[in-house]
């Protein structure tokens, strides 16, 4: 990593947001990842709403409880914002959507989705995220992007419309997934790699089925390091054992490299979850992924 022309310019947005669940930490992650010594080595502009600006959004639109369901209107009103502002950027770079929660994909994917038509979306994680508003059982919205993403859960964002395509969507490293999302996920015929389906045919033709699925379309991952396993990153807000190793992973990245990769959500980082270990691993290995992504 030590030639910087591998890496040519990005577009860095900033999207520490918390609001998609309850613990704080995950909004400091774009900083950490700022005052790193790679990023702070490459070229990049800097674009998205940066913590002065969550926490004035936050003020604006106070933390609510409907139900179960907590900070709706907060959310909502974060995804519109991120959306207008990654649809505004220019074209041609490499954009990094350093969240905050996984609740940001909202408006990450649905920017995306505009400016690259056809848009295929690789989801690692070990969690589904495609509850409704009307069937999460912890009322928190990180765990149900894809169901507004998708149209499954109509009429919850004003501003939204339904943008990703069943068939456009694949997961991976999916272990802790609700029976709601399971019949969401069979009603709708996605594609998903479990992790038993990952020990089942191996690695290797988990990454060669699932560029066979990119093909020539624009890519955007969301990366939610709980995918991963968390003896590497176990800095996250909801670890799950049994997940991703990081050679795999970047086994998957490095594959990627050779497709129309144009976005990348990286999410979940919470350095104040685990031991200092923990928290120094994970910040390590999600930006060896990061400079993975970067390359060429």
């Amino acid at each position: 990593m030590s030639d910087l022309t591998e890496y040519p310019s990005f577009l860095f947005v900033q999207a520490g947001f918390s609001g998609g669940q309850t613990k704080p930490g995950v909004a400091f992650a774009p900083s950490a990842l700022l005052s790193s010594p790679l990023l702070s080595r490459l070229s990049f502009s800097l674009h998205g709403l940066d913590r002065t600006s969550c926490e004035s959004l936050e003020q604006e639109f106070s933390r609510q409880q409907i139900g179960k369901v907590r900070n709706l209107s907060l959310v909502s009103e974060f995804n519109r914002r991120l959306k207008e502002e990654i649809s505004q950027l220019k074209r041609g770079e490499k954009i990094l959507v350093a969240g905050g929660d996984h609740s940001i994909a909202v408006g990450s994917i649905a920017a995306m989705c505009s400016r690259e038509p056809g848009l295929k979306v690789v989801w690692i994680d070990a969690h589904a995220d495609i509850n409704t508003v009307g069937c999460t059982h912890s009322g928190n919205l990180h765990g149900c992007p894809l169901s507004f993403l998708l149209g499954v859960d109509e009429s919850r964002m004003s501003w939204l419309q339904p943008c990703l395509k069943p068939e456009n969507l694949v997961y991976l490293g999916l272990r802790d997934v609700d029976p709601p999302e399971v019949e969401i996920l069979e009603r709708l015929k996605i594609r998903a790699y479990y992790m038993s389906d990952v020990r089942r045919l191996g690695m290797e033709t988990v990454v060669r089925e699932i560029g066979e699925f990119v093909g020539d379309a624009p890519l955007h991952v969301s990366l939610d390091v709980d995918g991963i396993d968390p003896e590497y990153t176990g800095a996250t807000g909801t670890p799950v054992p049994g997940g991703l190793s990081f050679e795999d992973t970047q086994s998957l990245f490095l594959s990627l490299l050779s497709k129309h990769w144009v976005s990348l959500d990286v999410v979940e980082v919470n350095l104040q979850e685990g031991s200092p270990e923990a928290q120094a691993l994970t910040l390590n290995y999600t930006l060896r992924l990061i400079s993975t992504f970067l390359s060429r």
